[in-house]
């Protein structure tokens, strides 16, 4: 017994260092993750990610990225950073196998004369010069041991400012030779709402609840968006048999989801406007997963002023994050949204959308052919990318009347065939309800 106390204390003598540098506050804590934690939120503040994405994301990872490098540049002059430097972060935040960059203008990247790979966020870097410490504002405290909170705050033209809060949690790193001593465990981005009038007589969250599809159609049968801008498509939400339907349309042409799939309803090669299902996906038509659509409309509000009553409307100046600056109209009773009026840079008219509710749309007979008559199509996918093949099988039902041209054939990622031996090529068999097979493969010719 004396003999196992003896190597217990040995034990706890030996870990007491390691124990200690969790459970002490650590002084240097705040300026060590400095950096890491303005890249991590900006990245949600400025790149318009919504709390629950994480590093793990290649567009966040990339976005937290320039960010870092801005800070790099801000602070300490770094113009470039090497392949290293670049990894090392990215590495900090969890990420071990890091994606290649995006192809954007944002991000260059350049070769030292010794061959070596350096990347410059000359974009990141331009935003931050004209932002930082003019219209917006960074401060970091360490709450908790291994918690940092980030608050962010935009200063806009009105004089007001809005500010978000960001929480970011440490562990040591564990990475030899890392320059950084923490490493990411999580974050959670913070949405208060947006400054308010108190002169308006509703809130914020009565707001946004009021213009929810789940509230919207316990009104309304649908809700038509239409906006003054000529090459954006209006669109329809309403629900056909129980399920949301959600249409994109213009003249001869309608894109959609429904019923847990992606369609088109364009002409065919006869001139004739058929429906292709382009694709399936549980969450189209769910109407759970689109309940915010019309809400979005509002997201990123950061200050909120009444501006008059109009008649059954009531109107409010609206700034966004950036200074964007809005007119929103909504029902003085029901809070519905029915107009914004956007004023964008560089712009000679203001953007004006409209919300109509009631409406139906005529397009809403295809969706008449899901309660006719069904076929099965048969798929038999070949893969030959990255050292295939790669084979599988599955079944999909689609109404008589429908065609199935799926996504990857759109985008000549796969040539569709009506035979095994890929000799006889695609063409759509015609409506009916006789099943029949497909057989789709990335090899050419």
């Amino acid at each position: 017994m004396k003999k196992l106390l003896s190597l217990l204390l040995i034990l706890c003598l030996l870990l007491s260092p390691c124990l200690s540098a969790f459970a002490e506050d650590d002084p240097g804590f705040a300026p060590a993750v400095e950096a890491q934690a303005f890249a991590v939120s900006m990245a949600y503040h400025e790149g318009g990610f919504l709390d629950g994405v994480t590093p793990l994301d290649p567009a966040f990872l990339w976005e937290a990225s320039g960010w870092y490098a801005a800070w790099l540049y801000r602070t300490e002059g770094i113009d470039l950073l090497t392949e290293d430097m670049l990894r090392d972060f990215q590495r900090s935040l969890g990420v071990q196998s890091p994606p290649d960059a995006p192809d954007t203008p944002d991000i260059r990247i350049l070769q030292s004369s010794d061959g070596a790979r350096l990347y410059d966020f000359q974009g990141y870097k331009l935003r931050l010069d004209a932002r930082l410490g003019q219209t917006l504002s960074f401060s970091l405290e360490a709450p908790a041991p291994f918690e940092a909170a980030v608050s962010i705050r935009e200063y806009f033209s009105a004089g007001a400012s809005g500010e978000r809060r960001y929480t970011l949690r440490f562990a040591l790193n564990r990475s030899a030779g890392s320059a950084f001593r923490y490493s990411l465990l999580n974050a959670e981005a913070e949405d208060p709402g947006p400054v308010w009038d108190p002169a308006l007589d509703f809130s914020w969250d009565e707001l946004i609840a009021a213009n929810s599809l789940k509230n919207i159609f316990s009104l309304y049968d649908s809700v038509r968006i239409k906006n003054s801008v000529a090459s954006v498509m209006p669109i329809w939400l309403f629900y056909r048999d129980g399920k949301l339907c959600i249409l994109r349309t213009e003249e001869n042409y309608v894109e959609g989801e429904y019923n847990g799939c992606w369609f088109f309803v364009e002409p065919g090669e006869d001139g004739v406007m058929r429906p292709r299902i382009a694709g399936f996906d549980e969450q189209c038509g769910d109407s759970e997963f689109r309940d915010d659509f019309v809400s979005n409309y509002l997201y990123g509000a950061a200050i909120v002023n009444l501006d008059r009553a109009d008649g059954d409307l009531t109107r409010m100046h609206v700034t966004f994050m950036g200074d964007w600056l809005e007119d929103v109209a909504v029902d003085r009773g029901m809070l519905l949204l029915r107009e914004t009026v956007s004023r964008v840079d560089g712009e000679t008219a203001p953007i004006v959308t409209g919300f109509f509710y009631g409406e139906t749309p005529p397009e809403a007979a295809y969706l008449e052919s899901w309660k006719g008559p069904m076929r099965h199509i048969t798929l038999h996918w070949e893969d030959w990318r990255d050292g295939g093949p790669r084979t599988r099988t599955e079944t999909i039902t689609v109404p008589a009347d429908w065609e199935y041209l799926p996504w990857e054939a759109r985008w000549d990622e796969y040539t569709i065939y009506m035979n095994e031996g890929y000799t006889k090529p695609y063409a759509y068999p015609g409506d009916g309800t006789e099943d029949y097979e497909l057989y789709l493969t990335t090899a050419k010719g």
